[in-house]
């Protein structure tokens, strides 16, 4: 048909002299369909015949009219006279436009009306036979399209509901909320919390008529991703709304790139709106296509042309500049933005700067059309660079010199001075940063509200303190994130506002900061502070530990008369006892007291106090307190369990190896299994380092922490592998514990261990096995995925062929050609099932699903949905009561009841309605559940086979299907530990049985 139209444009052009012949189609006023024969090229035209369009509304339909428009050739631009009519199609909102065009130079006899007309009506007809038989193919093309799209695409009614997706927004949509989507699905349930009332905003605005666009940015596992979602109306042929289309893109990489196109974007707009800009558009042979008033203007007045379209632009360059115009004129051509900067001499004999920019400018084919220039006087620009070149230098040599790290950005927010210092705090050359923008040094997290800052403050510009800027982050040229503080000013130099920054690194200074706060959480201490004014009035501080403590909330405020009410009375003398020799001597104190916190608990804790003098005055007294509770606890626990310790040794040299160092490691003493184990004597051992029996198979580093920890008086367990003095190697389950004296010093260690060299090499056998067993099934999984891909291409390939070969040849074969046409694309068709069916089995339990309480109510009630078409063809009946709710996997168990009550209603009686009971039984560790149906059943003998894989009891001719559901069931049940089997009678029933465990 498409060539049909092009031979009516061929002839249509020889009816009537020769002359160049345009047709196209029109909806809601904006071009869908274009059909030339002439002497120009179509993508020449089409620009002033979109004008013409616009230009033409008011004029009547089917009626002719006339005017002029340009056309660009190879000699330039001529305006060329046309006719041409307007005339609709019985399609919605659908019009049509004939045009007929002289050649340029030369005039023709206009067409009269009566002879335009029975084109009109031949045109009218093919383009609507044209239309109608494309539109058939539209839905198969728009699937098509939907599922090669690389943006994410969702069809909704609107009522929310899903009409159609692509495989895309599938595959994202399970991404995000592990949930398949479906036809049908309420699209809500698929939105993230945090913009569901932007989405409904936005379906509202779409359900208007109206377009929706917005950006939104979501932080997942800190990693900072942007989408951008499109929402807007679909309408059907008669412009009736059926629903709104959700058009979804991951814009993270053009979001990235967006900061550094910004400021290229902003100048070129600027340049076009700014009037102090000379425009001028060159063709490919540099004739002059368009140019601005500006450029006229100023190129006249310096070299006395008159510039017109079509000439030659080079005549209109100054001679002194030709050379250099020609190599970037080329250079534009390449596709090089290029810049230029120099001085003219123009028709007075003066001397002009001028800056140009060669802009190459191409069609929306991506052919290059041509190059723009935009040309700016810039005389007194460098007359006030060559003024303030000499203060620059010596604002430079100061900035350059000083010791604080000084850098200074442009209104762009570029780079334009930096120091020494700055250098080597960020590890980047003064060429290196010279012109970039600042986000260079900002962390990529913080770009987005660096640049608000960056907004906000250009905006209100004042000096900032180093104090008002905490806790920033920076980045390094090595890409190590450091801590800063920054100082910022603004001033002006000529007409331009430029911003210092002065930085300090204080890295260092709060990673100290940090340390000294986690040594005090891990410590459990607290700081207190009393300070007694010169008019009597007093003041207690505690600290944030200090408070959690005594477990006081954040808005009590403490008195030094109220601590009797947090201390046990005996703890309280004692504590007055060492504050009044505080008072007395200046000598601080160091006391283990018991407190009662806030909340009635009672708890030991370690206060250690001192005080501050000024001319004999107390100024104030402070210190610390420390939570030793539990430490204190195993201390006294400890003494009391000191008589037990003979009675337990001589048990523990039954059951285990025990030896007994010093602080140095040296052994001290053994028990007669360590002996045994190591194949040392126990004079060998005692008196000889503990590291003996010391292997090469840990680290130093291992070892490090190790002593690390029992110096510090904590336990240490672990597992050892150590060797015997005849070279066996034996493994070991160790606990070394530090035995402390009445002072709570560590003075010795006890080390108690038992052998489990066998557990060892039992657990090494198995992990062994389990990685083969790992690898042997991501083979077999990439092995079905391989053979089904690869399989499936060239079925598909069959089965398209076998449709075009029906097609083309309908009514031209007997038969039996088209019974074995269909029977090749039938087992085309079938093979395909088959791959897909056997994937599917293959993917079962690899979902990566998070188990779930489940309502098995609600299970069979979604599937009932999912079933519907077939539930209500067969008028089948569902019959279950209160089924349990378990903790297991939802697609799963989907699968299963999904399978079970699919087969009950595929296999029922031709007469018959089948109903399917499912009950429960509540088996103590294991639930029961059975699924019986009245259908045709089957012979016992058949009970295991029908669980194997393309096992099918029947042909496919009286039942589709592939033989692979109930091999999906037991291998689902399997993996869930459950188990499944079958009791059923010929044309009685069939139940099946399985178990879950609870």
């Amino acid at each position: 048909m498409d060539h049909i139209l092009t031979d009516i444009a061929r002839l249509a052009s020889s009816s009537f002299g020769g002359r160049s012949c345009y047709f196209g189609l029109w909806k809601n006023q904006k071009n869908c369909l274009d059909y030339y024969h002439g002497s120009s090229d179509l993508d020449q035209i089409l620009a002033p015949i979109e004008s013409l369009w616009e230009d033409s509304i008011p004029k009547a339909k089917n009626k002719g009219f006339t005017g002029k428009f340009p056309v660009m050739h190879e000699e330039g631009i001529s305006l060329v006279a046309y006719q041409a009519w307007k005339f609709d199609l019985s399609i919605p909102s659908m019009e049509g436009l004939l045009l007929f065009f002289d050649a340029p130079g030369l005039e023709q006899k206009s067409i009269e009306e009566d002879k335009i007309q029975p084109w009109l009506d031949f045109l009218k007809n093919n383009l609507e036979s044209f239309i109608s038989k494309t539109s058939e193919n539209e839905a198969a093309v728009f699937k098509a399209v939907l599922d090669n799209s690389s943006e994410m695409i969702v069809l909704i009614d609107p009522n929310h509901r899903v009409l159609e997706f692509n495989r895309f927004a599938k595959e994202l949509l399970f991404e995000y909320f592990k949930v398949d989507i479906q036809k049908g699905n309420d699209y809500r349930e698929f939105v993230m919390p945090e913009i569901l009332e932007l989405y409904q905003n936005g379906f509202q605005t779409a359900l208007r008529g109206e377009r929706f666009f917005v950006e939104h940015n979501t932080v997942s596992d800190s990693v900072s991703h942007w989408f951008e979602y499109y929402l807007f109306p679909v309408y059907n042929l008669s412009e009736e709304l059926v629903g709104v289309c959700l058009r979804g893109k991951d814009i993270t990489a053009e979001k990235a790139a967006e900061l550094e196109l910004r400021s290229l974007a902003e100048t070129f707009n600027a340049l076009n709106e700014n009037l102090n800009e000379s425009v001028v558009i060159l063709s490919k042979n540099r004739s002059v296509l368009r140019f601005n008033n500006l450029a006229k203007k100023r190129l006249e007045a310096n070299l006395g042309k008159e510039m017109i379209l079509g000439v030659d632009f080079l005549g209109f360059i100054y001679e002194d500049g030709q050379e250099i115009f020609l190599e970037n004129f080329e250079r534009a051509l390449q596709g090089e933005l290029v810049e230029s900067e120099g001085t003219y001499t123009i028709k007075s004999g003066d001397k002009i700067w001028l800056q140009t920019r060669y802009i190459p400018i191409y069609l929306d084919s991506g052919e290059l059309l041509g190059v723009g220039l935009l040309s700016k006087n810039i005389n007194e620009q460098k007359m006030l660079e060559l003024g303030l070149q000499e203060s620059e230098e010596k604002f430079r040599k100061i900035v350059t010199s000083a010791a604080m790290a000084i850098l200074i950005v442009d209104q762009t927010m570029r780079i334009s001075t930096v120091n020494p210092e700055i250098c080597r705090i960020f590890g980047y050359t003064e060429e290196e940063l010279v012109g970039q923008s600042i986000q260079l040094l900002i962390p990529n997290r913080f770009h987005h509200v660096h640049s608000k800052h960056e907004h906000n403050y250009s905006m209100n510009a004042r000096p900032m303190r180093m104090m008002e800027n905490r806790d920033i982050k920076a980045v390094k040229k090595d890409g190590h994130e450091i801590d800063v503080e920054v100082s910022l000013n603004s001033f002006q130099l000529g007409e331009s506002t430029f911003y210092m920054a002065m930085i300090l690194d204080v890295t260092e200074r709060n990673k100290l900061a940090r340390l000294l706060e986690n040594a005090t959480k891990l410590s459990l201490t607290g700081n207190w502070e009393y300070t007694v004014s010169q008019n009597g009035e007093d003041s207690l501080f505690w600290s944030p530990m200090t408070r959690q403590i005594f477990e006081v909330s954040e808005v009590y405020f403490p008195r030094f008369d109220e601590l009797k009410l947090f201390f046990e009375k005996e703890s309280f003398k004692t504590l007055e006892e060492g504050i009044s020799n505080l008072y007395a001597t200046g000598e601080g104190y160091d006391l283990e007291l018991m407190v009662i916190t806030w909340k009635g608990n009672k708890k030991w804790v370690r206060a250690i106090g001192t005080l501050e003098r000024l001319n004999g005055n107390i100024l104030k007294i402070y210190g610390s307190i420390q939570d030793i509770n539990e430490k204190k606890l195993n201390e006294i626990e400890l003494v009391k369990s000191l008589q037990s310790v003979k009675n337990y040794k001589e048990a523990l040299d039954q059951s285990s190896y025990v030896l007994v160092t010093g602080l140095d490691g040296i052994v001290i003493d053994v028990n007669d299994s360590w002996c045994q184990l190591t194949e040392y004597s126990r004079e060998e051992l005692i008196g000889a380092n503990s590291t003996i029996t010391k292997s090469d198979y840990h680290s130093e580093a291992f070892f490090e922490e190790l002593w690390n920890t029992i110096r510090s008086g904590k336990i240490w367990k672990g597992e050892i592998k150590d060797i015997s003095k005849n070279g066996n190697y034996f493994w070991v389950d160790t606990t070394i514990v530090p035995m402390k004296n009445e002072n709570g010093k560590v003075f010795q260690y006890i080390t108690i261990r038992n052998d489990i060299t066998e557990k060892k090499k039992a657990v090494e056998e198995l992990e062994i096995r389990a990685k083969e067993l790992a690898r042997s099934n991501a083979e077999l999984e990439q092995f079905a995925y391989v053979a089904s891909h690869d399989l499936q291409e060239p079925l598909r390939m069959v089965t398209s062929f076998m449709t075009l070969l029906k097609r083309k040849y309908s009514g031209q074969l007997d038969e039996s050609a088209n019974k074995y046409i269909d029977f090749a694309a039938d087992g085309a068709f079938r093979m395909r099932s088959t791959i897909l069916d056997l994937l599917e089995f293959s993917r079962v339990g690899k979902g990566g699903e998070e188990k779930q309480e489940i309502s098995l109510d609600r299970i069979i009630e979604e599937i009932s949905l999912l079933q519907k078409k077939s539930i209500e063809e067969s008028k089948a009946q569902l019959v279950f009561h209160d089924l349990p709710v378990v903790n297991s996997y939802k697609t799963q168990l989907i699968q299963v009841f999904g399978n079970l009550i699919s087969n009950a209603i595929k296999y029922r009686k031709p007469d018959q309605s089948p109903i399917i009971k499912i009950t429960a039984q509540d088996l103590g560790a294991y639930w029961q559940f059975s699924i019986s149906d009245n259908g045709i059943g089957f012979s016992m003998e058949y009970s295991e086979k029908v669980f194997v894989i393309f096992q099918r009891l029947h042909t496919r001719a009286h039942y589709q299907g592939n033989g692979i559901g109930l091999a999906i069931v037991r291998k689902v049940l399997e993996n869930l530990h459950g188990k499944i089997w079958v009791e059923s009678s010929e044309n009685i029933g069939t139940t099946f049985h399985f178990t879950l465990p609870k």
